[in-house]
């Protein structure tokens, strides 16, 4: 048995405990030895790591694309127009009556403008200042034997503040009513 007296014992065992933390704290920072200088890592690994960088750059571009459109769409002039279906509207002795009533289903008063379209001209237009809550049917015109439709562009709103319609008739007589989409 050995027996020991006075802090000697202590100096030993805070001496060792030291050296045994520093060493144990320095491990980490000691590099491993290479076995090989050309170590390529795992190349199943690396091809599907290549594989996902190329999807992910492949999805951004499509994402990039596909904002660059939808920014297009946001910014049309065509947003603040409506127009009616075309319709045929035959000519001669038995020639109906068409016109363009227009509402404004805004709380603001609009400029509008209202265009009768028959064939590729433009064969009747008026710009009118409407009210809110407001109809007028301003535009009229007879079918000369081609297409019409009527073109409603809210000149200082959106094609949402506006209701219109292409109408068709004799007389006081409406036969048919084509809305604006």
């Amino acid at each position: 048995m050995i027996r020991m007296t006075g802090s000697r014992p202590r100096l030993v065992v805070v001496a060792v405990t030291v050296t045994f933390l520093v060493t144990l704290g320095a491990a980490p920072f000691h590099a491993a030895p290479q076995a090989d200088k050309q170590n390529n890592g795992n190349p199943s690994i690396l091809a599907a790591v290549h594989d996902v960088e190329h999807s992910i750059a492949s999805v951004q571009s499509t994402v990039d694309t596909l904002t660059t459109k939808v920014d297009a769409l946001g910014q049309s002039q065509e947003s603040n127009v409506r127009a009616s279906a075309p319709f045929f509207a035959a000519g001669g002795i038995g020639a109906l009556l068409m016109a363009c009533p227009v509402s404004n289903v805004s709380d603001v008063a609009h400029m509008v403008r209202i265009q009768l379209v028959t064939g590729q001209t433009i064969s009747a237009e008026q710009t009118i200042n409407l009210a809110a809550g407001a109809s007028a049917q301003v535009v009229t015109g007879q079918g000369q034997g081609n297409l019409a439709y009527c073109k409603f562009t809210a000149l200082d709103g959106t094609r949402s503040d506006i209701r219109g319609s292409l109408t068709v008739g004799g007389g006081f007589t409406v036969t048919l009513v084509v809305p604006a989409d």
